[in-house]
C-alpha cells in the first residue's frame, strides 16, 4: 500500500479539483451502478489534471512494483514486463498517467484500451494499443463500486483472446462489494484510497 503522506497528497488533489461532493441532508447522488449515495467522487477531474495524474500515476507504479514481486515470475530480459488495460474515460486517463510515470522511473510497461465494441473499419479491433497475451495483464480504473466495469472487461478478454488478467488497480474503493466481486474473478483488487479515507483526509468527514 502507498504511504499515508501520498494518500494525503492524493486526497488534497481531489479537494483542489472539487472532485468530491457531499449531498445536502435528505438528498443523494445516483451512481452508475444504480445505487444512491450521500457523496459523489468524480475521479476524472483529478486524472485529467497534471498534478492529480502525476500523483495517481506514481501511486499506481508503486503498487505495480509490488504486484510484480508477488507474481514470482521471470520477466522478459527486454521490453515490457507487464501489460496494463483500461476502459472508459477514467480508466484510460489513469492508463496514460501510469505509463508516463512508469517510463520516467525506468519500469517498462505497455498498455491497451477497450473500445467496448469491435470497430467496423480499419483493423476491426476491439482492443487498441499493445495487448500482450504473453505478459501478466493488470486492469486499471478510477473508482470501484460494484466492480461491474472490470468484470465485463475481464469476461471479454477471456472470451475473445483467452487472456486472464491477474489484478485490478483503482484510485478509490467505495467498499460496496466490488473487491469481493473481482476476487471471484481471480482478480486481486488494490486501491490508492478507500472512500472513507478520501473523505477524512480531504476534511469532508471525520472517522467514526
Amino acid at each position: 500500500m502507498i504511504d499515508h503522506n501520498h494518500k494525503y497528497l492524493i486526497a488534497q488533489a481531489f479537494l483542489a479539483c472539487e472532485a468530491v461532493k457531499v449531498a445536502e441532508p435528505g438528498q443523494a447522488f445516483r451512481l452508475r451502478s444504480g445505487r444512491s449515495s450521500d457523496y459523489y467522487v468524480d475521479c476524472r477531474k483529478v486524472t485529467l489534471s497534471s498534478k492529480g495524474a502525476a500523483l495517481l500515476g506514481e501511486g499506481f507504479v508503486q503498487e505495480l512494483r509490488k504486484i510484480i514481486i508477488d507474481l514470482h515470475y521471470g520477466p522478459p530480459l527486454a521490453g515490457p514486463i507487464l501489460c496494463l488495460g483500461a476502459t472508459g474515460v477514467g480508466g484510460q486517463a489513469l492508463l496514460g498517467a501510469t505509463l508516463a510515470v512508469a517510463g520516467q522511473s525506468g519500469l517498462p510497461l505497455c498498455g491497451f484500451v477497450d473500445r467496448g465494441l469491435t470497430k467496423a473499419h480499419g483493423l476491426l479491433q476491439r482492443f487498441e494499443g499493445q495487448l500482450r497475451p504473453d505478459l501478466p495483464v493488470v486492469l486499471l480504473d478510477d473508482i470501484l463500486t460494484t466492480g461491474g466495469t472490470l468484470v465485463e472487461l475481464t469476461s471479454a478478454l477471456k472470451a475473445e483472446l483467452q487472456v486472464e488478467p491477474v489484478a485490478a488497480l483503482y484510485a478509490v474503493d467505495r467498499e460496496e462489494g466490488g473487491a469481493e466481486r473481482l476476487a471471484d474473478c481471480n482478480l486481486k483488487a488494490r486501491a490508492m484510497l478507500t472512500a472513507a479515507e478520501l473523505l477524512e483526509l480531504a476534511g469532508l468527514r471525520k472517522s467514526p
